[in-house]
């Protein structure tokens, strides 16, 4: 209410929850700071629920100059919660402390964004915060891995923000990327304990979440050949726990790969290209499977909607990149090496149908290394060009011929019979059929290939 009276009111009110805070300090049980918090942040989401453009910038211009004494309160619970214990999990709860770290976080993400409704966005830039109030900062670092969930998401939603661009930049050369990379070392000096870890799996879609805003706010900076290795032990890291947690953590992680794949290979380190995106590749084969002992969507554990989207929204864009980055080699590796080697050693329907998806996931790209050419365009293709389309073809006619020999009615041999084994697969194969069908047709005057087209039809029978 004090901040819909005026700047007046509300900087007033500010002051009284300073005292209050300062006050109660020392209190074993610092009702007073919890009370001190809540007030803090009710007047900055007031300030951005202003009725009018002009009251929230008259709000914004009065209470701006209070940020980092404001920001202060939180930083003392997080200096008395690790004076006043261990420090452990545990030990936060026990001393109460759990709701105030809470609390603290909720106030200071909200004075952090107090001009986010304006467009102003942040309000402090991550070198000016971590030189103001560092230990604040660290202690949201700290509440990544916290056991209450509500906590996590309170500190990731602060180092996020932290990350963000929008306030201007510090003004002390260096400062801000010296906090970055203060960040990114936090993350990699305490993610490893996610990292294979199932009863961490919130701790790790925080530290992927903080992950994809760093390079978000600066993907050079991630990436480029000149990165630090700090992050080049991050995006380590993003990948260790996306290879080792469920299908939420790829999901959290996915944009990290596609921000790395915005800095031009000619100019990003040399552990960032094609065998970092390979192992990618291998994680989501995984991923987009469905899970063992699945029978109907009735009896599953998780949501049919969800599952869909997570592979055609996600994880389509994510091997997209891999496609682009692995391409065809010439042993036979690359992505569609990868695919047909998924192929070869089908262990379930599951993996049969998952190595399908991503067949399909590539048909955009692959379909325009072999049917864009025109005889005359094909004389003046590249050596690379050329292996590349020779090597897709290659891999269209194996899989598509295989997928047609297991038609109806047809004696299939053991490599096609899986094509035939589970509802899924024969859906996922005529998916296949129907993205690669502009090769299918331009092949089809040929004689071998255009083989491939027919029992490719009869399969559809």
């Amino acid at each position: 209410a004090a901040a819909r009276a005026g700047p007046a009111h509300a900087f007033a009110l500010v002051d009284r929850a300073l005292a209050l805070a300062a006050a109660d300090g020392a209190s074993a049980a610092p009702a007073g700071v919890t009370l001190a918090l809540e007030m803090q942040a009710a007047i900055a989401e007031e300030t951005n629920d202003a009725a009018s453009a002009a009251e929230r910038q008259a709000l914004v211009d009065a209470l701006v100059p209070r940020l980092t004494d404001v920001l202060g309160t939180a930083e003392r619970v997080f200096e008395a919660c690790q004076a006043s214990s261990s420090g452990s999990s545990a030990d936060v709860r026990e001393t109460g402390f759990e709701s105030l770290r809470a609390a603290a976080l909720h106030a200071a993400l909200a004075w952090l964004k107090l001009d986010e409704r304006g467009g102003g966005g942040i309000v402090l830039s991550p070198g000016q915060l971590a030189s103001s109030r560092g230990g604040l900062l660290r202690g949201a670092l700290a509440c990544l891995g916290a056991d209450d969930a509500a906590t996590g998401d309170k500190a990731t939603d602060f180092c996020v923000a932290a990350l963000a661009y929008g306030a201007p930049p510090s003004p002390v050369p260096g400062e801000d990327e010296s906090a970055v990379l203060g960040m990114i070392q936090a993350l990699v000096a305490s993610g490893q304990t996610a990292v294979g870890n199932a009863a961490a799996e919130d701790f790790a879609r925080n530290i992927c979440k903080v992950a994809v805003a760093v390079v978000e706010r600066d993907a050079s900076f991630a990436a480029s050949a000149s990165a630090p290795e700090a992050c080049l032990a991050l995006t380590s890291l993003v990948l260790s726990l996306a290879e080792t947690h469920e299908r939420g953590i790829m999901e959290a992680c996915a944009d990290y790969f596609l921000m790395l794949n915005t800095v031009s290979v000619a100019d990003r380190h040399p552990g960032l290209r094609a065998p970092l995106f390979q192992r990618v590749l291998a994680a989501c084969a995984r991923h987009a499977a469905f899970p063992a002992g699945f029978t109907t969507w009735r009896d599953a554990s998780e949501d049919r909607d969800a599952f869909h989207r997570f592979r055609e929204q996600i994880l389509v864009d994510v091997l997209d990149n891999c496609f682009g980055m692995c391409g065809i080699t010439e042993n036979g590796g690359g992505y569609l090496g990868f695919v047909l080697s998924q192929l070869e050693t089908i262990a379930s329907w599951q993996q049969a149908e998952s190595a399908l998806f991503l067949a399909r996931a590539a048909s955009s790209a692959a379909k325009r290394l072999v049917v864009r050419m025109r005889a005359a365009a094909r004389e003046r293709e590249t050596e690379s060009e050329t292996r590349e389309r020779e090597g897709t073809e290659m891999f269209l006619r194996q899989t598509l011929s295989r997928i047609g020999d297991a038609s109806p009615g047809s004696n299939p041999a053991p490599n096609s019979a899986v094509f035939a084994s589970h509802p899924l697969v024969v859906a996922a194969a005529a998916r296949v059929i129907g993205a690669y069908a502009p090769w299918l047709g331009h092949v089809a005057g040929r004689g071998d290939e255009g083989g491939v087209a027919i029992k490719c039809a009869a399969y559809l029978l």
